[in-house]
């Protein structure tokens, strides 16, 4: 009897520790996919010139939530085809918040990020995914960041939310500005105190008339 209790508990161990890894792996895939279709929505923008929407919806059922891609314009059928027609979800992500920034209409259980005129309009704000739907989840709940700045900019998600607020706020831009510029400043300080040989080509004298 000890050890079929010994067996029971480590068999017991063992299968939280599988379901553990694979909510892990769905959930990064999920979290991946998502990541790549914000990143496809801003090229669309930015290279084709169209306005662009990432629409999320709420299924019944609990069974998750789907989204997919829309334009304004219409595209050429290839495109189509292989972009809009996709319609992806959000099953091991359960609760998926953001409050855009951008004030426009939007319904219970919708959502509508906009990529819109070259960047001029676009979705501003810090979206959280979890895999549950409380607004306050516990520690444990596995948790994960997008941070959408309100312009065209690199589209990261992060696990960590102090380096995801980082990225919203522009604090790495800001030391990549200032990086640049102070090795711009030095290069020209450099500059200054190379001296340059000044090299004098003698000329002809000019024909009468062009004097």
């Amino acid at each position: 009897m000890i050890v079929i209790m010994i067996l029971v508990t480590v068999l017991g161990v063992i299968g939280l520790s599988v379901n553990k890894a694979l909510v892990d792996q769905k959930f990064r895939t999920e979290l991946s996919t998502l990541v790549d279709q914000l990143r496809l929505a801003q090229n669309l923008m930015l290279i084709l010139g169209t306005d662009i929407h990432v629409k999320f919806k709420v299924l019944p059922e609990n069974k998750g939530t789907e989204y997919w891609i829309e334009t304004e314009t219409e595209l050429p059928k290839s495109i189509s085809k292989e972009i809009l027609q996709k319609h992806h979800q959000l099953r091991t992500i359960k609760g998926l918040f953001f409050v855009d920034l951008v004030k426009h209409s939007a319904k219970k259980g919708q959502l509508d990020l906009l990529f819109l005129s070259h960047g001029n309009v676009m979705s501003k704000g810090m979206m959280r995914l979890a895999t549950t739907d409380q607004d306050h989840p516990p520690p444990n709940v596995l948790q994960a960041y997008i941070p959408l700045v309100g312009y065209p900019h690199p589209i990261s998600s992060y696990f960590d939310l102090k380096q995801a607020e980082k990225e919203y706020k522009g604090e790495e831009d800001e030391k990549i500005d200032h990086a640049l510029i102070l090795d711009t400043y030095k290069h020209r300080e450099e500059s200054r105190n190379v001296s340059v040989p000044l090299k004098v080509h003698a000329t002809k004298p000019l024909p009468d008339t062009f004097k």
